[in-house]
């Protein structure tokens, strides 16, 4: 399902680079759309990452309670992905915290596209560029991937 969704944002990155390099007006705008596809991204991969989890964890009403409290889960910048990892454990938000210390531009990455969706979202001028949300998609999805690893290594292994 994670893979579904990260494609999903590869593609739109995909589509931005056949635009034509003269119009700087419609790749200006398709960046922006990067942008908010790449921090959806971030959001419903947190959630689903940590949905599996609980879900081969706890017993159906808990992880029903789980999945529906992650909901209210938005605009996920590092600190507040390390916040939601220590509400399930201290391991995993020291762990987070750590990787985030030892890979700052993954950190700065998920803190600029959160930032740029902010100044979208709120009609502010915002000259983020398509490739610019390309690398910072790749490094948040590192992220992902880290946190997927941590929680979920037996389905890994399956």
């Amino acid at each position: 399902m994670l893979h579904k969704e990260r494609d999903r944002v590869k593609r739109v990155l995909e589509i931005g680079k056949s635009l034509p390099l003269d119009d700087a007006e419609k790749i200006g705008h398709w960046g922006r759309y990067a942008c908010i596809t790449s921090t959806g991204y971030i959001e419903v991969a947190l959630r689903l990452v940590i949905q599996l989890h609980v879900q081969s964890k706890a017993t159906a009403e808990i992880a029903a309670y789980v999945v529906k409290d992650m909901e209210g889960v938005q605009n996920p910048k590092a600190e507040k992905i390390v916040k939601v990892l220590r509400c399930f454990s201290d391991t995993w938000a020291n762990a987070m915290d750590s990787y985030f210390t030892t890979n700052p531009e993954v950190k700065e990455a998920i803190d600029s596209l959160m930032a740029n969706r902010h100044l979208i979202a709120h009609g502010r001028p915002c000259s983020i560029s398509l490739g610019r949300v390309g690398m910072y998609f790749e490094k948040a999805d590192e992220a992902i991937q880290f946190i997927d690893d941590m929680l979920n290594p037996l389905q890994k292994a399956a």
